[in-house]
């Protein structure tokens, strides 16, 4: 059985709703604290001579014929626009991000999860300071729902993926690494994500919000400093649901965490 962990802060009532209600948030990728996760265009400026110019040219015509007109004419006065547009790359690049970075934020949610649960940083980050709590869910639970589009471990890269728009821009395989790509800095985290998209509608705040099974919870990891009273309240929770429950110690005489079972 695969689990992968969410951290959380007891004191942030949605983040409580997460433990008894089951609540989970697809999150917009301009919410995130990585100002590069999701924000990886393509490179136009990979288009520096003519002839990879005119390429790219066919094969946005090739893929958009039926969508625009299939007659010769109004294909060559289209085509004729995007090569001008191909002029000023500096130009076209900035408006390439500004409508795709746009795009992911309003159409794709995340849900953001770690195959740890005893990071140092990430308690203090993200879990109230050691003071807050960490949810394992069943990784094959969420898989096998029909709850998400996509899902799978990050990549973490030393080099900045370099996308090629003549090559790259119709690919599925494109997205993946747009949306499951991140520098190596993050590593530590190993995270799973979790991604829908919300089309063609942007989603409400309430679209976003989704409620898992409480069965999709395999087990409760509750902080190193976190207070009696919180401690009472998600044991009171966890022995009435069956759900397994630990507490984390420090490693004695090193820099890790280890636990031990209080249910």
């Amino acid at each position: 059985m695969s689990t992968v962990f969410k951290y959380r802060n007891w004191s942030n009532d949605y983040h409580k709703k997460s433990l008894l209600e089951g609540n989970i948030f697809m999150a917009p990728p301009g919410s995130f604290n990585d100002p590069f996760d999701c924000k990886i265009p393509m490179n136009y400026h990979l288009l520096d001579t003519e002839d990879k110019k005119n390429e790219y040219a066919d094969a946005v015509i090739a893929r958009n014929r039926l969508l625009i007109d299939s007659s010769q004419s109004k294909s060559e006065l289209d085509r004729k626009k995007l090569l001008e547009r191909l002029n000023d790359l500096d130009k076209l690049q900035s408006e390439h991000e500004e409508l795709e970075f746009s795009a992911y934020n309003n159409h794709f949610g995340v849900f953001s999860l770690s195959h740890r649960w005893d990071s140092i940083l990430m308690w203090s980050h993200y879990a109230d300071n050691h003071r807050g709590f960490v949810i394992g869910y069943n990784l094959e639970k969420l898989k096998g729902s029909d709850i998400f589009a996509q899902g799978g471990p990050v990549s973490y890269v030393d080099e900045f993926p370099n996308m090629d728009p003549i090559t790259d821009s119709a690919k599925f395989e494109s997205s993946i690494v747009q949306l499951f790509s991140k520098a190596k800095d993050w590593q530590y985290e190993e995270e799973y994500r979790l991604v829908n998209l919300f089309y063609p509608q942007i989603p409400s705040n309430d679209d976003r919000n989704i409620k898992l099974p409480i069965d999709f919870i395999d087990e409760v990891v509750i902080g190193l400093d976190i207070n009696n009273n919180d401690k009472t309240s998600i044991f009171a929770f966890c022995q009435e649901r069956s759900i397994s429950l630990f507490k984390i110690i420090k490693t004695p005489f090193m820099y890790s965490l280890a636990r031990e079972r209080l249910l």
